[in-house]
């Protein structure tokens, strides 16, 4: 087993622990071994509102740090942990309480919690029934291909199947009447439109967590000073580039622009910053390295820079 699956069963042990009710919503049957990136789950309401601190707690006692959190719902919280020592041993703790999309709840949290099973190392995993429900939904709000979705659905027995061809009539009034690709991409566009984008200022949560976005960007600006450029920002990308941030930038000198881009998560390494960009940017999204940085330890400095700034930003410092 590496540091990675057995940091991410042991979470899920620590949670029953603390009497929170969670499930991992897919993935668990290898034992979360092999490549592993992000870990989708579900926690109960009064659970989702200590994720955070849970999070940072597990983590502190397992020799790593929680670097980011990404808040893409009301209800929904990415949280990137890394090994101190080991920047490129990290992952993502996808969390959510009701399954939403636009605030519109898809799937609520006791609906998926409903008949969780036990896993062997610790904790739970949703029931087969939920499993392939949230599935299902997340191939259309993320609008997968129906070849992909038909491939997905095949691999689950024919009496699952079936409970969610019931869910669907049931609960969403549409008749999936076969899986195969033509049927399901008809059900998965159908179920799509139900939750088209609104306007933020609809849902309060919604703009206030937008608001927060803005004014607290989770990209950052990596200024390297001196020799090395092009080695310091491959391997920025190479450790930090996969699950850290959402996208990864090279640039001479950013542009007003470029603070968009800050907004929506991106890693962006530069030789230099501009007086008067820098006057528009918290100062928590801009780090400046030493002129004889050792490559070697760059992302494990850049990585205690997101600790430091995630632990103020949820009030945990």
């Amino acid at each position: 087993m590496n540091g990675t699956s057995s940091f991410v069963q042991g979470f899920f042990a620590f949670l029953e622990k603390q009497h929170v009710e969670a499930a991992v919503l897919h993935g668990w049957r290898d034992g979360f071994g092999g490549t592993l990136s992000d870990v989708d789950f579900v926690l109960d309401t009064a659970g989702f509102r200590r994720l955070v601190s849970l999070v940072n707690e597990w983590c502190e006692s397992q020799g790593w740090i929680l670097c980011q959190v990404l808040r893409h719902e009301s209800t929904a919280a990415y949280c990137v942990c890394s090994a101190i020592n080991d920047p490129g041993q990290a992952v993502a703790l996808d969390a959510c309480s009701d399954y939403r999309r636009n605030e519109s709840i898809l799937i609520p949290s006791w609906e998926l919690l409903a008949g969780r099973i036990r896993m062997p190392s610790g904790g739970f995993r949703v029931s087969d029934e939920m499993e392939i429900r949230y599935r299902f939904t997340k191939a259309a709000v993320k609008n997968k291909s129906p070849e992909d979705v038909t491939g997905e659905m095949s691999r689950y027995p024919e009496q699952v199947r079936t409970s969610c061809q019931r869910w669907l009539r049931e609960t969403w009034d549409m008749d999936l009447a076969s899986w195969d690709a033509v049927e399901i991409g008809n059900t998965i566009r159908a179920l799509r439109s139900r939750t088209a984008s609104k306007p933020p200022w609809f849902h309060v949560a919604s703009l206030r967590r937008i608001l927060k976005r803005v004014l607290q960007p989770s990209g950052l600006i990596v200024i390297v000073e001196g020799q090395g450029f092009e080695d310091i920002a491959l391997r920025l990308q190479k450790d930090l580039g996969r699950l850290h941030f959402r996208r990864f930038l090279k640039l001479g000198n950013p542009h007003p622009q470029n603070i968009k881009d800050l907004i929506s998560s991106t890693l962006i390494v530069t030789t230099k910053i501009s007086r008067l960009m820098a006057e528009f940017i918290p100062t928590d999204c801009i780090f400046s390295t030493e002129p004889h940085v050792n490559v070697d330890s760059i992302s494990r400095i850049i990585e205690e820079h997101l600790h430091n700034r995630c632990m103020r930003r949820e009030r945990l410092a």
